[in-house]
């Protein structure tokens, strides 16, 4: 890093400070891809993380969530305080990310869909492999009410991901397993079993310093299935966790995590009753005292350059609240 990239990091910080007191970013991730397994332009790989988090170490103040919630409380939460989530539970998480994080003093906090833990695969992971690794020229998906789609190349491939996932994605969970069962038998393919980690690998997380939250059992959308089982899939996998654990939950993220689109007052009303303290959503913004902390606003990066990532920050603390 050459003096005036320092120096023009070093002012984006301090305004960020000076703007954020008692004020929380909460960061949200999901895997850290090795750089040779991209497929996805926007994939997140080791080398991006590092720098990211380099950064946030050197110029801003990372903080488990627990802690952070705490000094917000107290209004006594410093400027530039960030924290750094992921979702779902992938072995990456342990095998890339935790490392990163470890050589910058930064604890993260997972929250991690348990049936998929143990040799399990994500719904969405079902589509991604099977269409990635499909050698047909065509796939015809009508069986789940969309038409035909070529896969003679990594364009049209991803294509046909972004445009099944979009098909799938709200679905209850009874039909997203049919629909999945149709789409692996139309594309063959061997899928993977070791995308997610396993109960070790999140003992391990827990023993080393990360703290680890609850995202239901099967990663349902809320607002797609009934009370009744919302209620069992968020308590499903909280009793999982902690029994795994030895220990209490208080931090959930909501599947999905858009209010009005993937989850209701309701359900809100239903996480407190089982028992948690703090639920974080993907609704963009910074979090301040006062507001609800089972709807915490989240963020998740993109930007490539050092300068940008920081300026994203700023941005953030200037227009979103």
């Amino acid at each position: 890093m050459n003096t005036l990239e320092h120096l023009t990091l070093s002012v984006i910080a301090l305004s960020i400070k000076i703007l954020s007191k008692n004020k929380l970013l909460i960061m949200n991730y999901h895997r850290v891809h090795n750089s040779q397994d991209l497929f996805f332009d926007s994939d997140l790989d080791g080398d991006s993380f590092n720098w990211q988090m380099q950064l946030i170490s050197q110029y801003l103040i990372p903080s488990g969530l627990s802690d952070a919630m705490q000094k917000l409380d107290n209004e006594k939460l410093p400027g530039g305080s960030v924290v750094i989530t992921f979702d779902d539970g992938y072995k990456d998480n342990i095998e890339a990310a935790l490392p990163i994080l470890q050589s910058n003093n930064i604890v993260a906090t997972f929250f991690v869909a348990t049936h998929f833990l143990n040799g399990g695969i994500m719904w969405n992971d079902v589509i991604i492999e099977s269409i990635k690794q499909c050698d047909k020229d065509v796939i015809n998906l009508q069986g789940i009410g969309l038409g035909e789609y070529p896969l003679g190349s990594k364009e049209e491939k991803l294509y046909a991901i972004e445009q099944t996932i979009k098909h799938v994605k709200y679905k209850n969970l009874e039909q997203r397993e049919t629909a999945l069962d149709v789409i692996k038998q139309t594309c063959a393919v061997e899928l993977p079993n070791d995308l997610m980690m396993n109960d070790s690998e999140v003992v391990a997380l827990f023993e080393a310093g990360m703290e680890i939250g609850g995202h239901t059992n099967k990663h349902p959308i809320l607002l797609s299935e009934t009370d009744e089982l919302v209620t069992e899939e968020i308590s499903l996998g909280k009793e999982y966790l902690e029994k795994l654990l030895n220990t209490s939950l208080t931090s959930f993220a909501f599947p999905n995590g858009k209010s009005k689109l993937d989850y209701q007052d309701k359900h809100i009303k239903i996480l407190e009753k089982i028992g948690f303290k703090y639920a974080l959503t993907t609704n963009w913004g910074v979090n301040i005292k006062g507001e609800d902390p089972l709807e915490l606003k989240r963020f998740t990066p993109w930007d490539n350059t050092k300068i940008g990532f920081l300026l994203r920050i700023l941005k953030l603390h200037l227009f979103y609240k």
